[in-house]
């Protein structure tokens, strides 16, 4: 169990009270130094800072070059390690002019937690980072349906990005009085919207594709005139979450507000170019079982093999131990759409069903007996989530057995 001294929580309490009222940084800024100093702590198994040797420094540059990204499972990239010294110097610097540690720590020691010159130039290096085409921009994008309140929310979402590439933080802030459609402007209010060095400015729509601002324009006229939104009402709104009889906690449409950051807004870029989303697939795959698509699919019995082969948005569903190559959205929207997938799949009927796990870089396709409980399919994606590999989505789709004999 780790001991928190309380002599080290004030030192790190007044050192954040220091960067926010003194520098003028924002909470962001100090929860990355903070998260920093605890990675020194760590490599020192929590030593008070009146302890601080020169070499603590030293073994710390090891210390984070034994550590991987959790996300990837590699090695910490070269920038990430290098801004990680700078914070914790940076602390280091502040603290050796406090009274108590002037005597044990000096100006010289801390820096000994300068990193490599030639790390430090790689670290800073400016490289190009690999963006779609615009060609390849409009085929995700003609690709992206336009029906539901949902679907007209996230393709304008595609379209607004390609009309002023703005900062995926300052849109999900985005008002609608912000917007006007007449003159193609966006007025970004940094007391309103998150703009960068909150700045306030006017940016004007790109030459692009008229198809973007048609689609763009036709969303903001629904969401004025068919769904009532008002100028202080969210740009791109959230869902609202609402208790449903029979389905628990379910999407009821549009709310007012908007996300709190920017990853929704990532994610549905993300499925735009790599297909479309669980719920959707779920939904589309499950009309072609009651179409008779997949008549005769499912005579071997609710645990075998599904015997077709269906193409379906861009994803090849095969026989159980079919592995193909796909790209797939951060994790946790992934287990959002599992956790989606499932409550919608059980709700077309628990006889049978097909569980279709998209791994990182690999889709897995199983079939099995929904004759089993809720209970244990998911004791079975808990078991899965545990692997790095496997389990990272999950879909649902379910069919009544005993309608198909």
């Amino acid at each position: 169990m780790i001991k928190h001294l309380e002599e080290i929580e004030r030192i790190k309490r007044d050192y954040a009270t220091y960067l926010r009222h003194a520098k003028g940084q924002d909470d962001s800024t100090i929860d990355k130094a903070r998260a920093a100093i605890r990675k020194f702590e760590e490599s020192t198994k929590f030593k008070p800072f009146k302890r601080f040797h020169r070499q603590q420094a030293a073994d710390f540059k090891a210390f984070l070059e034994r550590q991987k990204n959790p996300s990837t499972g590699k090695a910490l990239g070269i920038t990430t390690v290098d801004a990680t010294l700078r914070l914790v110097k940076g602390f280091f610097h502040w603290l050796a002019g406090q009274q108590g540690f002037r005597r044990v720590l000096t100006y010289a020691d801390v820096e000994y937690f300068n990193n490599t010159r030639k790390a430090g130039r790689v670290a800073h290096a400016q490289r190009e980072i690999p963006y779609p085409s615009m060609a390849q921009a409009a085929h995700a994008f003609q690709a992206t349906p336009f029906e539901t309140e949902f679907q007209k929310r996230d393709k304008a979402l595609f379209a607004f990005f390609m009309l002023t590439g703005a900062r995926d933080g300052a849109v999900a802030s985005l008002r609608l009085k912000h917007i006007n459609l007449d003159q193609g402007t966006v007025y970004q209010d940094a007391r309103e919207v998150k703009t960068k060095a909150a700045k306030t400015f006017t940016c004007q729509f790109f030459p692009v594709d008229p198809a973007y601002r048609v689609t763009f324009a036709a969303y903001v006229t629904f969401l004025r005139d068919e769904m009532l939104f008002g100028p202080e009402d969210a740009l791109f709104p959230k869902a609202r979450i609402a208790v449903v009889q029979g389905q628990g906690f379910a999407n009821t449409g549009l709310a007012r507000t908007g996300f709190a950051n920017a990853a929704k807004l990532n994610a549905v870029i993300r499925a735009a170019f790599f297909g479309r989303g669980a719920g959707h697939l779920a939904k589309d795959v499950c009309a072609l079982f009651l179409a008779g698509e997949f008549s005769g699919a499912l005579r071997m019995g609710s645990a075998g093999i599904f015997g077709v082969i269906v193409e379906l948005l861009g994803i090849r569903i095969a026989q159980a131990g079919f592995v193909t190559r796909l790209a797939c959205p951060p994790k946790k929207e992934r287990f959002h759409r599992a956790q989606c997938a499932i409550d919608g799949g059980f709700r077309q009927g628990p006889a049978c069903a097909g569980v279709l796990f998209l791994g990182k870089w690999s889709l897995n396709f199983m079939a099995f007996s929904m004759r089993n409980s809720l209970k244990d399919l998911k004791s079975l994606l808990r078991s899965k989530r545990k692997i790095a590999s496997v389990a990272l989505s999950t879909i649902v789709i379910s069919r009544p057995l005993a309608a198909r004999r």
